[in-house]
């Protein structure tokens, strides 16, 4: 999930619901200032102050606005995270299928 921008108080059940609603693995991106709580608009009082007080976030994009270097540089990060739980995932997986099943392995 991606969250960009001023995150008000009415948004945040929604926002939460929906990362509820997520299937595993999950993974949250707070993109800008302004969803991460270092937003010169967090004064007023309908804005939270960061998404990740919500929702636990994996990776941080600075910037207000982003700019393109830095979003990209997010998702690079993101995209080896995804990698090193597929890498920690995959062995397990082998393990537990190797014949698992009734009727893989060599006939008698």
């Amino acid at each position: 999930m991606i969250v960009s921008g001023t995150v008000t108080k009415k948004m945040m059940p929604v926002i939460v619901r929906l990362y509820n609603q997520m299937p595993e693995p999950k993974y949250v991106l707070a993109m800008g200032a302004c969803a991460s709580g270092a937003d010169p608009s967090k004064e007023g009082y309908n804005v939270v102050d960061g998404v990740d007080k919500f929702v636990p976030v994996d990776v941080y994009v600075p910037g207000c606005p982003p700019t393109p270097q830095a979003l990209l540089h997010g998702l690079i990060s993101l995209q080896k995270r995804i990698d090193q739980t597929v890498d920690q995932v995959r062995p397990l997986v082998q393990q537990g299928t190797a014949g698992s099943h009734p009727g893989t392995g060599a006939r008698s």
